[in-house]
């Protein structure tokens, strides 16, 4: 679950609107 903590560590200190626009950048790159 190594990239889970990571996802917190990373999405703690941003927006819920910066969130959402990483996590659509993540479902363009991602299958």
């Amino acid at each position: 679950l190594v990239g889970q903590t990571l996802h917190q560590e990373l999405t703690k200190n941003l927006t819920a609107d910066e969130v959402a626009t990483l996590e659509l950048l993540l479902k363009r790159i991602l299958p």
